[in-house]
């Protein structure tokens, strides 16, 4: 719920900046930097939320009992990753890097516990 949760919200900040600043044509109306920035974070979010929940089921699906807990923090750790890539992309392109790194490593360390549960 959390992922879409964000998701959501990312959503809804691009079509009010398009609302307040009559920008509704996004092929012909002139957009904010502000604007541009939050569609290219959620674009990424929404292609990185793409890797999350396919490898989160497969690794739910393959966890031992114990060890279940760490689709939860994954998850916490995937949205408070994805905040600072937002934030960071809305300061500054450069500063998203670090929800960026923090959001593939998460990514990452899930895909590999689901591939070492499904070959071990």
């Amino acid at each position: 719920m959390w992922p879409a949760l964000l998701l959501l919200l990312m959503v809804l900040a691009v079509a009010l900046t398009r609302f307040f600043t009559a920008a509704f044509n996004p092929l012909d109306d002139p957009e904010s930097p502000f604007q541009r920035r939050a569609q290219r974070a959620l674009s990424n979010s929404v292609e990185q939320t793409v890797i999350l929940i396919p490898a989160m089921l497969a690794a739910a699906a393959l966890a031992a009992p114990p060890d279940i807990r760490f689709a939860g923090v994954m998850t916490g750790l995937f949205c408070v990753a994805r905040l600072l890539f937002w934030l960071g992309y809305l300061i500054h392109p450069y500063l998203r890097a670090p929800g960026m790194i923090m959001t593939l490593n998460v990514n990452a360390a899930i895909v590999a516990y689901a591939l070492v549960r499904a070959i071990g």
